[in-house]
């Protein structure tokens, strides 16, 4: 197991290969001390690559949302973008649903798919919140929203290293063991 960043803090864990051919690996995520990928961290090179690109990408764009969030809490805006999800809520599909995939971080398919999170940023600093959505007796943790406060370059550099070692392993590459 290898370490991209601090757990403690935000990380990946990059594990061992989970098949003959090289393109599944055990890949784990963290975020103030506590391992995101509780339900499967099975990865798929291809696509988690793929994902997280894209996540990285969409992290640097700029909105037009911010009036909706104003002066609210890292919680309170993330359950305000929760909210325009909820049919009977009065923030339902407003922007025509684009809020919710705007701030969604960490949308990478089956390895987080327990996992609500969102990137809020403020000039260079970022609130990285997260819920579990599945099992309410997991630490307490379930549906109640946990903060992490981190330098944007920070969590974004992380992001990189991990997508960059990950893809020097994918199959056909020179990292490729």
């Amino acid at each position: 197991m290898r370490f991209i960043g601090d757990p403690n803090r935000f990380a990946f864990e990059i594990g061992d290969y989970q098949c003959p051919n090289h393109s599944l690996r055990h890949v784990d995520i963290w975020a103030g001390g506590v391992r995101l990928c509780i339900d499967d961290n099975s990865v798929y090179l291809d696509q988690f690559t793929n994902d997280l690109a894209d996540e990285i990408k969409r992290s640097y764009c700029i909105n037009d949302f911010a009036l909706y969030l104003g002066r609210l809490t890292p919680v309170e805006m993330a359950t305000f973008v929760c909210s325009t999800r909820e049919k009977n809520s009065p923030n339902y599909d407003i922007e025509g649903d684009s809020i919710y995939p705007f701030y969604r971080f960490l949308d990478l398919g089956p390895t987080t798919d327990n996992l609500s999170a969102f990137l809020f940023r403020e000039a260079e600093r970022s609130f990285f919140v997260y819920s579990f959505w599945r099992d309410a007796s997991r630490k307490g943790l379930a549906e109640t929203f946990q903060v992490v406060e981190l330098d944007f370059n920070e969590i974004i550099s992380v992001a990189k290293d991990a997508m960059n070692t990950l893809l020097a392993m994918l199959p056909g590459n020179s990292g490729c063991a």
